[in-house]
């Protein structure tokens, strides 16, 4: 019998995300060895973390993980305010079934962004600091992640795939943001998941749909951890700094 040889590359994660299935794990492709690295490809959208920089996933990198750039500003500088403006539009084309309270997670999620780094108090008190507002948490829409059934004794691959609304990653670990509707006839499936994610060492945050057609960007600003916003006083460099136009 043939051996098969194996590498496990533990502190490195590719996640699709978006329009991609579970099947569609197949299509990325190991395309590229060389002595200063490897490339992958695929043609469903997919993030890539390094779990070894400690370091969290932000807007600043969006451009490294999307493909699209804000060609109307061409020949100008993109302005911060409408840069924002451009993420959360472009993270919406990634979900085209999105739920109204996912898109409303998103809408409130960048005004509590610019709530905290662009209001007039914050201006006039750390005029020094701006330009830090894509130091917060970039959410990607519709990650898939892949973990084991715990009681499944024959489970040698972690063959569970789990949607889940929005993806962050936080520098230590993975952190699923689920808007629910008010379904107690998925209690049990949606415990059995959570389970699983946990074990897998995801943390996940539940919203409620009322909660945010309740309470809008205040249910964000109360629910989700404070670190989302980044920090105010490190300079972060705009994503579409070295696009060329």
């Amino acid at each position: 019998m043939r051996s098969k040889f194996r590498a496990d590359i533990r502190d490195h994660l590719v996640l699709p995300f978006g329009t991609a299935t579970k099947a569609d794990i197949t299509r990325i492709h190991l395309v590229h060895v060389a002595a200063t690295g490897i490339r992958l490809e695929s043609d469903v959208p997919l993030v890539y973390i390094d779990k070894s920089k400690r370091t969290p996933l932000t807007l600043a990198q969006f451009a490294d993980v999307f493909p699209a750039k804000p060609s109307d500003y061409e020949n100008r500088e993109v302005d911060e305010q409408e840069g924002l403006v451009f993420i959360r539009d472009e993270l919406k084309k990634y979900n085209p079934n999105m739920t109204k309270y996912e898109g409303w997670f998103l809408d409130y999620y960048f005004e509590h962004v610019k709530g905290y780094h662009f209001s007039d108090l914050i201006i006039a008190m750390e005029e020094k600091f701006k330009g830090s507002s894509y130091s917060a948490f970039l959410p990607i829409p519709e990650m898939q992640i892949y973990v084991a059934d715990p009681l499944d004794d024959f489970a040698y691959e972690p063959n569970n795939n789990f949607r889940v609304d929005y993806g962050f990653w936080d520098g230590q670990r993975l952190i699923a943001v689920e808007i629910d509707g008010a379904e107690p006839a998925g209690y049990a499936r949606d415990v059995r998941r959570d389970r699983m994610l946990r074990r897998g060492g995801v943390d996940v945050i539940h919203i409620l749909n009322a909660e945010i057609e309740k309470h809008g960007e205040r249910a964000i600003r109360n629910l989700l951890p404070f670190g989302f916003l980044g920090n105010r006083r490190t300079e972060i460099h705009s994503p579409f700094d070295s696009i060329p136009f």
